[in-house]
């Protein structure tokens, strides 16, 4: 797994038994009808520095869970392939991590589009995977991992991979987030 920096914004974490040094970003979404839109549940989850080597969970420090809204926006830089972008609304719900940690910024944007060639071998379901791609500044995008339609999981028939409505979807990380 590769690290990504974030902004200077996210360095400064710290709580009393270790430092956040990595995070990890995933959700549960379901599309709209219309498939203009989008609701669910992102989470967050922050480890420290040990993490990194050997990623066991005794080195997970806190979650945030935040519920997320997308409303269908206008394309972004660097989001290659993307058919849909849809511009953020997140609320935190709750979070056992301090103020500080709590502190983390969140994308502006989503982009669902093309797996880059360097994720495919990785990819849960060749074929029938969405690269997800995240913004920042609702300007240019960048990949952090797969999304895919739910009912992959539950062993269903998918006829249309990509991004359709009324369907729930997984979105999950190839990088973890290094803070």
């Amino acid at each position: 797994m590769r690290a990504m920096g974030l902004a200077a914004s996210l360095a400064a974490f710290g709580c009393a038994r270790d430092e956040a040094r990595w995070a990890l970003q995933h959700a549960t979404i379901d599309s709209a009808a219309s498939a203009e839109a989008f609701s669910g549940y992102q989470v967050w989850e922050l480890f420290s520095k040990r993490w990194r080597k050997k990623r066991k969970e005794k080195f997970h420090i806190c979650a945030r869970v935040q519920e997320i809204a997308g409303e269908a926006t206008g394309e972004l830089s660097g989001c290659d392939g993307c058919t849909e972008t849809f511009e953020l609304t997140v609320a935190n719900l709750e979070s056992d991590c301090d103020a500080e940690q709590a502190s983390v910024s969140v994308p502006t944007h989503f982009g669902f589009g093309t797996v880059p060639e360097d994720l495919r071998e990785d990819s849960p379901y060749p074929g029938q995977t969405l690269g997800w791609y995240v913004s920042f500044d609702g300007q240019s995008a960048e990949i952090l991992g797969y999304a895919w339609n739910e009912g992959l999981d539950l062993g269903e028939v998918v006829d249309d991979p990509g991004w359709t409505g009324d369907q729930r979807y997984i979105l999950w990380p190839a990088y973890a987030w290094e803070l």
